[in-house]
């Protein structure tokens, strides 16, 4: 009995010490001045680190593509993107992503898709909310902070992001920048 209350309370302080030190990283990067850079279309292959296993990343950008943001608020947003993206198709038995983008005549569209586990859309308001998760701890791991700040990132740099979602069939997220 005394070796499962320590333990309970031991993932208690894990997770606290998790929640603050996501806090405090939020609060970092939010703090900074936005330090706008062009952003090409070898930036999604060159620069954004991402750990892949077992699973095919598939790019579609378009030769002329070419946005002004945050060079670190785009990282954090591709990086979380793509980390849902891995995490939420990992137990699928043919894991593919696609990241991508499109255009209009005033606005870049970037999309990452994934064919995972999706979530019903009835619920896409919690999504981007702090602390929201739609699947239990026990599931996939995570903080249910990672949306929240991508959100908060396109906010800073003038865009917007949504997603289209499924269950079982996957989910797409899409980041909007203006041109």
């Amino acid at each position: 009995m005394k070796i499962k209350r320590r333990n309970f309370f031991l993932e208690i302080i894990i997770g606290i010490v998790v929640v603050y030190t996501s806090v405090l990283i939020i609060l970092f990067i939010f703090q900074r001045n936005l330090m706008y850079h062009p952003q090409e279309n070898n930036y999604f292959g060159d620069k954004l680190e991402v750990e892949v296993q077992k699973v095919q990343i598939k790019t579609s950008f378009s030769e002329d593509f070419m946005l002004l943001a945050d060079t670190n608020g785009l990282k954090l947003a591709l990086r979380n993107l793509l980390d849902n993206a891995i995490k939420f198709s990992s137990k699928s038995e043919n894991p593919e992503i696609e990241i991508g983008s499109s255009e209009n005549p005033t606005h870049w569209l970037i999309f990452v898709r994934d064919n995972g586990v999706g979530f019903d859309m009835k619920y896409h308001d919690r999504v981007f909310k702090i602390f929201q998760r739609l699947h239990l701890p026990e599931e996939y791991e995570g903080t249910g902070i990672g949306l929240a700040m991508v959100e908060k990132a396109m906010q800073r740099m003038n865009g917007k992001i949504w997603a289209e979602s499924e269950l079982s069939k996957g989910t797409c997220f899409y980041l909007e920048f203006n041109k």
